[in-house]
């Protein structure tokens, strides 16, 4: 079964506080002249195309082309939003054989399968293709259940947990240990431990790969994690000339907050709460951010039961806190 058969892509909270961090970050590129509006986005869009419709609307993106593998060819015409999406029923990796070389892309390579050779390959050809200034996203899913994927069903069935855990170990560090830079053991596969293995992994294989284009680097900008119902991790930066360092570190955008150029990935958590409880949060949200930033205790009037890092969570992230309605159509 498809994801997008799973879950609607729109209703993940902590992933719609992602592409609105994403969206800020990638606005705030302005200051050191990177004009996301004149770039191409590819994005693997699926039915619901959440990506797409928040680019156009807040990124001003009007070129943008949308790779999908599953063979729904009509359904995706049918919810395609925009008559200017270039709608590619293939994968992602035969779509970039074919773009213009000489304008810089956005894309989001957002899988929902864990990291495997083909990702590799796809990264790898983003790197070798773009032109310089393009920016590159990558998803991940980031935890051992995910993981669980790539082994061999047969194989698996037989196995006991540990055994798999063995053998989770072992492909890791044929498919990236390398880029790791040290053994990837059992305590890597820890929730904590794995988005910054993979983030790690992933910031080597892209700098390894970009060497061949000796006049050419990659900045880190995003570096995320977050978890709806399996971890992700996001790592995304731009490729650009080596002399670019300046003018980004100039711009100051290392120093906005949710920009993370190191490999260790900023955590996005936000609480399931009614709309009445939001409602209340953002009302007392000065009255909040005052307590957080002198490490005292919840307020004594909250209106209601709620745990302090619920809370904590909410406060750091309140201006992206989605709101869901429901509809009558």
């Amino acid at each position: 079964m498809a994801s997008y058969e799973k879950i609607d892509y729109l209703l993940r909270p902590s992933k719609q506080v992602e592409r609105k961090l994403i969206i800020e970050i990638l606005q705030k590129l302005a200051r050191a002249k990177y004009y996301i509006h004149d770039y191409t986005y590819i994005g693997l869009g699926s039915i619901y195309y959440a990506d797409f419709i928040l680019f156009h609307k807040y990124l001003l993106i009007d070129d943008m082309i949308c790779s999908e593998i599953d063979k729904i060819p009509k359904r995706m015409e049918f919810n395609k939003p925009y008559e200017f999406i270039k709608l590619k029923m293939e994968p992602v990796s035969q779509v970039l054989l074919n773009i213009d070389r000489g304008k810089p892309h956005l894309v989001w390579l957002d899988y929902d399968s864990p990291i495997d050779n083909d990702i590799l390959s796809d990264i790898h050809s983003c790197i070798h293709i773009f032109a310089p200034g393009s920016i590159i996203l990558i998803t991940v899913p980031s935890d051992l259940r995910s993981l669980m994927n790539l082994l061999d069903p047969v194989e698996a069935k037989g196995l006991a947990d540990e055994k798999k855990k063995e053998r989770i170990v072992q492909i890791l560090n044929d498919l990236i240990g390398s880029y790791y830079g040290q053994e990837i053991t059992f305590r890597d596969l820890g929730k904590s431990k794995l988005p910054k293995v993979i983030a790690q992994s992933l910031r080597n294989f892209i700098d390894s790969n970009i060497i061949a284009r000796d006049e050419l680097q990659f900045f880190q900008v995003i570096n995320f994690k977050y978890s709806d119902n399996l971890q992700m991790l996001t790592i995304g930066g731009i490729i650009d000339y080596c002399n670019s360092a300046e003018k980004l570190k100039d711009s100051g955008i290392y120093k906005i907050k949710n920009v993370q150029q190191y490999e260790e990935p900023i955590q996005i958590s936000v609480p399931p709460l009614t709309m009445r409880e939001k409602m209340w949060l953002d009302k007392k949200i000065v009255q909040l951010e005052r307590c957080f930033a002198n490490d005292q205790p919840l307020p004594g009037d909250m209106a209601f039961e709620i745990e302090i890092e619920p809370v904590r969570n909410f406060v750091k992230y309140y201006r992206y806190y989605p709101s869901y309605y429901e509809t009558l159509l």
